[in-house]
């Protein structure tokens, strides 16, 4: 069961998939973040899920070692990558418990970058529902999913997935395209 929130150029994500999967749409895409669209699709947050962003290409091996994962609620990490300042750090405790995940984490204090795909269990899903809610009511529509994992860690029940053996990569501009076309994706076929 696939869910897509669109926005940019939805209507081209719909020609291309047609109605293989379910669609939300975030007409107010431009002025908002990615948890807007996770609000908006809050009434998917009800069982076990697999949460990722669209500009993110990986080896589908990053998602089954996720999937395979003994932890309930996990993110898949990339340790080997430099760490760099704003991007989606991550530090982790002995056990692999995820301590902060956060964009403004000093790369010096991580141990990680997340590769920004997720899984829940019902019940972590419902806490993560619960506070994009939250963060929403609170006029805090320009933050990033990962402010909703919070009390997941807190409660020490959010694990790190180590994935950075596999090619994957974030497209957040031309460079990171340019990238993914020449080294990402000939490692995927």
């Amino acid at each position: 069961d696939i869910v897509l929130v669109v926005g940019c150029q939805g209507p081209q994500v719909r020609e291309r998939l047609g109605s293989s999967v379910r669609y939300i749409e975030n007409q107010a895409f431009r002025t908002t973040n990615s948890i807007f669209s996770l609000y908006l699709a809050r009434e998917e947050l009800n069982t076990d899920l697999v949460l990722f962003n669209c500009d993110i290409l990986f080896h589908k091996s990053v998602l089954r070692r996720l999937l395979d994962a003994p932890f309930a609620n996990a993110v898949a990490v990339d340790s080997r990558t430099e760490l760099m300042a704003n991007e989606m750090n991550v530090t982790t405790d002995a056990e692999q418990r995820i301590t902060r995940i956060s964009k403004s984490l000093d790369p010096t204090d991580a141990t990680a970058q997340s590769m920004q795909l997720a899984k829940f269990d019902a019940h972590g899903a419902a806490s993560v529902r619960s506070e994009v809610e939250l963060l929403i009511e609170g006029g805090h529509e320009n933050t990033f999913p990962t402010s909703a994992y919070g009390k997941l860690i807190e409660a020490n029940c959010l694990h790190a997935v180590e994935a950075g053996d596999l090619p994957w990569t974030e497209i957040d501009s031309l460079n990171d395209y340019e990238k993914a076309m020449g080294k990402v994706l000939p490692l995927l076929r």
